[in-house]
């Protein structure tokens, strides 16, 4: 009971740095929100669905799904119950973690397990994933409670990876290296993973039944929107891993010194070395995460902690015992001070940007339905806290992790079209060719995803679609204002949609758009310039001039930007950007029947928008 209460005590303080660290950066990341979308639908008596009526397996994780569905059915928020379980989840991986250790490390080196614990209690990752609504926790655990009932040979290790299976497409993978590893450490056939591997399989049946039944495939869509198996994914993966060494550069203790002492290793530590060290190579291999801040590398957390902390005793094998444990415990504090500080404004950048996506995404949509009480159709490159608010809304996932045609039938990569985001697949052919009544961009008007920037090269979208400028609103605790925008459908798509304007026009605009935002507004208009002579002899793009416009009033050209809007307009009456402008330029000065031309215009492209416009001007006049 002693021995318990001071494991208790040991643990705690860990503990209690994950749930201060974890408050800290409490958000619900956008992807989140599919799910409780998917959820929202079946219990509306759609089934599991993204869109009513298409059967697509837009998530990754069945059995986190009918999780959050189980917790409604007992009267709990499946919102709430998503944070609550990642986060006791991420604790209990932390406790785990000292077990790991204490099976490492031997009953008599109970301080080994606790700088483990230690190392996995502070790690940022950990406490950013665990409660941002998605299985991440969840599955770590899981994996490592594997690992802890492989080591063991417990077959109650069956259940746990069943459970895996259906938490992660990952766990097949895992199973798979757990067998090799029991075959290269034992030199004999596995039988052990073997007979659980096939005991596994039978109890999957069932979820791979339904998948296929149900869904007619056997991997969920985000797999084959998201994987490519080329060097840029490759390089991708590789790119994520020295994201973590940097951040977390002293876990190479525990993959470098066993390799050099191996033949003093225990099988345990071999064991636990080969799994770290196969499930790195996986990350690799299937391009890393989407999203940032280590989210696959979360299950390996306990091993490399536990592995650093045993070749740290390894090498300071020599000194006196109470000399070693003193500069062993130094190091833990000075290792979990720099995987704390170092990461830290590159994790709370990320947390802060998650929540102003989620934040801006609800608005957005909030300011449409608003102005278009219809149940229009929206394609959009982030789908999940738009597509939540609206609910009752066909959505287009113009990446396709819900939408099959695009995972399945992505058009070809468009050399030199540069991009920062990992999800390459688009297909702006398809997207068109259903004519959503509105498309929406990540950030407004600046095209960063791939299947944004194809968007621009094909006439029929720079013809058919014009932005939407609604109501802006402040982002919480900070005085940046938002503008909400979207791009609505005024004019029919003619002909079959073919991309014909040049990347040179897609990458000057995106500058120009970066320029903007920077304010360095001369320097964006030398980039729609350049983007306005990539054109060519094409029709120029009005709302690439309305953006020139915008540029030049800034700068105190209000002369040319009003010959400019009125240039927009000759090109396309539809441009009610222009018209905005213009009904209130014509007001400033006293041409009240130009500006009621404008008015008129605005009245039935955005009718909403008036109410703020007229308030607008009539305080101009007032202060005039």
């Amino acid at each position: 009971m002693k021995a318990a209460w001071k494991r208790g005590v040991v643990v705690l303080l860990p503990l209690s740095a994950f749930a201060v660290t974890s408050w800290r950066l409490a958000f619900i990341q956008d992807d989140a929100y599919i799910y409780y979308r998917y959820v929202a639908n079946a219990l509306s008596g759609h089934g599991f669905v993204y869109n009513v009526g298409e059967r697509i397996e837009g998530f990754t994780s069945l059995a986190w799904l009918a999780y959050l569905l189980a917790w409604h059915n007992v009267g709990v928020d499946y919102i709430l119950a998503s944070r609550i379980t990642g986060f006791v989840f991420g604790a209990a991986l932390i406790v785990l973690t000292y077990w790991i250790g204490r099976r490492l490390s031997g009953r008599d080196n109970a301080q080994s397990a606790f700088l483990a614990v230690c190392l996995v209690g502070t790690n940022l990752a950990l406490a950013y994933w665990s409660s941002a609504g998605l299985e991440t926790a969840l599955f770590a655990f899981l994996f490592d409670l594997s690992l802890l009932l492989f080591l063991q040979r417990q077959y109650l290790i069956i259940a746990v990876l069943a459970a895996l299976v259906w938490t992660r497409p990952e766990a097949p993978f895992v199973i798979a290296l757990l067998t090799l590893i029991e075959l290269v450490i034992d030199r004999r056939l596995p039988r052990f993973m073997l007979r659980c591997a096939a005991v596994v399989f039978v109890l999957s049946i069932p979820g791979l039944i339904f998948h296929v039944a149900y869904y007619h495939s056997m991997f969920p869509n985000p797999f084959y929107a998201k994987v490519a198996f080329d060097l840029v994914q490759l390089t991708n993966g590789f790119d994520d891993a020295v994201q973590f060494s940097r951040h977390y550069a002293f876990f190479g203790i525990g993959l470098l010194i066993p390799i050099v002492l191996w033949r003093r290793l225990s099988n345990d530590v071999r064991s636990i070395w080969l799994l770290t060290v196969g499930y790195s190579a996986y990350v690799v291999l299937i391009g890393g995460d989407t999203l940032k801040i280590h989210r696959f590398f979360l299950p390996l957390l306990a091993p490399l902690a536990v592995l650093t902390v045993i070749s740290l005793r390894i090498l300071l094998h020599k000194m006196r015992p109470a000399i070693r444990n003193a500069v062993m415990l130094s190091l833990t504090l000075l290792f979990c001070t720099i995987g704390y500080v170092l990461p830290w404004k590159e994790v709370q950048a990320s947390c802060e940007n998650e929540r102003a996506l989620t934040y801006n995404m609800k608005q957005l949509y909030a300011s449409m339905a608003r102005c278009d009480s219809t149940r229009f159709s929206v394609a959009a490159s982030t789908i999940g806290a738009f597509g939540f608010s609206a609910i009752d809304h066909v959505i287009i996932d113009m990446l396709g992790l819900a939408d099959s045609t695009v995972a399945h039938h992505p058009e070809n990569a468009v050399p030199g079209l540069a991009s920062t985001w990992r999800e390459r697949k688009f297909n702006a052919e398809y997207v068109l060719s259903r004519a959503p009544d509105y498309i929406v961009f990540s950030t407004g008007m600046k095209p960063s995803a791939p299947a944004e920037k194809a968007l621009l090269q094909y006439p029929q979208f720079l013809e058919s679609y014009r932005p939407m400028f609604y109501s802006s609103h402040l982002y919480p605790d900070t005085v940046a204002a938002v503008l909400d925008v979207s791009f609505k459908h005024v004019r029919p798509v003619v002909g079959r949609p073919e991309a014909t304007y040049p990347v040179g026009f897609v990458e000057q605009l995106f500058e120009g758009e970066v320029r903007v935002s920077a304010g360095d507004y001369g320097g964006a208009i030398d980039a729609f310039n350049s983007a306005i002579i990539a054109c060519g002899d094409r029709k120029p793009y009005v709302d690439l001039l309305y953006r020139k416009a915008i540029c030049q009033v800034a700068l105190g050209q209000g002369g040319a930007a009003y010959r400019l809007l009125n240039q927009i307009l000759e090109y396309d009456s539809l441009a009610v950007g222009a018209h905005r402008d213009l009904y209130l330029t014509e007001l400033h000065f006293g041409n009240v029947w130009k500006a009621e031309i404008h008015r008129r215009f605005i009245q039935a492209l955005t009718p909403c928008e008036l109410p703020a416009l007229d308030s607008m001007a009539l305080a101009a006049q007032r202060a005039h």
